[in-house]
């Protein structure tokens, strides 16, 4: 089974970035260790996307549990 595209807006992609800086600015190196679960959140939600709940017609969501 082929991935799918994973949409990522604009808006969530510059949140993403102040988040990542704002875990960095915490300890150093935990920006980056945040960066990566979201790019293998990304990957799981491409390679599956059925295994995550839709919140709004086809639009499904991933969560991060390590990083609230």
């Amino acid at each position: 089974m082929a991935a799918r595209q994973v949409v990522f807006r604009p808006q969530a992609a510059d949140d993403a970035s102040e988040v990542q800086a704002w875990y960095e600015s915490r300890r150093a190196g935990l920006g980056r260790e945040f960066g990566l679960a979201v790019e293998d959140l990304i990957d799981r939600i491409a390679t599956n996307p059925f295994m995550f709940h839709r919140v709004h017609g086809e639009t499904r969501r991933g969560v991060l549990s390590r990083f609230p």
